[in-house]
């Protein structure tokens, strides 16, 4: 009953009886220096070793009832009076348990390896007042230094433990809070993915349409790009990042289907650092950039757009870029304050993905086109940084 009602400990004993047994050695070790310096230079390990052991075995013993303690009368952060009054009591309660039985396992020790005997204890009547009535005077002398003693190392196991408690509940609430990320991130990969397919294959199925009376060859060609654009959505659906080779890809498919539709009159140029290849980047990450390029990077129904793209590696750092030579803007700021959908879902992936780790700069003059830049750490598949699937 007892047992169960006990608070299991934070950490294990085995761990608690390493720690314990380093501080025993490092006590016996001063002991020994100490006895260097002496004129007698007595020191028998036996004897030195007896005390602090006899201690720090006590307090593993009443460890569980120490945490107990803390968690049913707690003194921290702001405790009540009566919690604070309440685990005081208990305190100098363990504390004088620990007096009695740290004494009893010492000078049971002396009594049972032959140092101090029993069988020469005296057994006269008068061995009461010989033996025991000044031991016990000793000890009572002894009794006020030894509790203040216990009450500095009840203060310090409680903080040790107080300290592990909040170190674990900290850690408990950063796995949760990377749970979060993890589920918001997903959130937006997945609101990301539902709006580009209506009106993309709504476009595309438009471009089909047309083509079927003109090119049926270019039609199915078209068919084919969509089925396998699709199909790596569909693959990818849970995957928050993938390799920059791979990115690019998708981002190649879906701009082949758009040049299609606009009879190549949209040209796509490429300027990508191999050394950028393998960086991880968020998946879709450029979509929304590449679409709203598109979307805006024809000067007049009649003019060409050229997009290009660049992926640079900058250190430690990766550099994406998607600039056209479209109608552009001179009040840039509009563009981040004020976003559509995609690029307003970019922007908070990004910011939930690299909190205080990432950039984004558009640079733009009225008919002059827009340039749109991210900035993110270089990351691989082999960095310690993890990403989820």
């Amino acid at each position: 009953m007892l047992k169960s009602r006990l608070k299991s400990l934070p950490i294990s004993l085995k761990y608690i009886a390493v720690v314990l047994g380093l501080i025993c050695l490092l006590l016996v070790l001063k002991s020994y220096v100490t006895s260097l310096f002496q004129t007698t230079k007595y020191f028998v390990f036996s004897i030195n070793a007896a005390s602090p052991l006899s201690n720090y075995i006590t307090w593993m013993i009443l460890l569980r009832l120490v945490y107990s303690n803390l968690h049913r009368n707690p003194v921290f952060p702001r405790p009540q009076w009566k919690s604070l009054v309440k685990h005081l009591a208990i305190a100098a309660l363990i504390i004088a348990v620990h007096v009695l039985l740290s004494n009893l396992f010492f000078y049971s020790y002396f009594a049972t390896t032959g140092m101090c005997p029993l069988s020469k204890i005296p057994t006269t009547p008068n061995a009461w007042n010989v033996i025991m009535v000044p031991f016990l005077k000793m000890v009572a002398g002894e009794l006020p230094t030894e509790m203040i003693a216990r009450f500095i190392e009840y203060a310090l196991i409680a903080g040790a433990l107080i300290s592990i408690d909040i170190n674990q509940e900290n850690h408990r609430k950063s796995l949760e809070l990377a749970n979060v990320q993890k589920e918001l991130n997903l959130t937006y990969l997945r609101a990301l993915r539902m709006q580009l397919r209506p009106h993309f294959l709504f476009n595309t199925l438009n471009s089909v349409s047309s083509l079927m009376h003109d090119n049926v060859e270019e039609a199915q060609n078209v068919l084919a790009r969509l089925g396998g654009l699709l199909r790596k959505t569909l693959q990818n659906t849970d995957e928050l990042k993938l390799v920059l080779r791979d990115e690019l890809n998708y981002i190649r498919d879906y701009l082949e289907i758009e040049q299609i539709r606009f009879n190549d009159r949209l040209m796509i140029e490429y300027d990508i650092d191999k050394a950028a290849l393998s960086g991880l980047v968020p998946s879709l990450i450029m979509q929304p950039i590449v679409e709203n390029a598109v979307k805006h990077g024809f000067k007049g129904a009649l003019e060409d757009c050229t997009i290009r793209i660049e992926a640079k590696r900058e250190g430690s750092n990766i550099r994406l870029s998607v600039i056209d030579n479209g109608r552009g803007t001179n009040n840039v700021s509009k563009v981040l304050k004020s976003p559509g959908v995609g690029i307003q879902n970019t922007l908070n992936r990004l910011e939930t993905l690299y909190p205080e780790r990432h950039s984004v700069a558009v640079h733009s003059n009225a008919n002059e086109g827009l340039a749109f830049h991210i900035t993110i750490p270089f990351e691989t598949l082999n960095s310690d940084i993890t990403y989820a699937h």
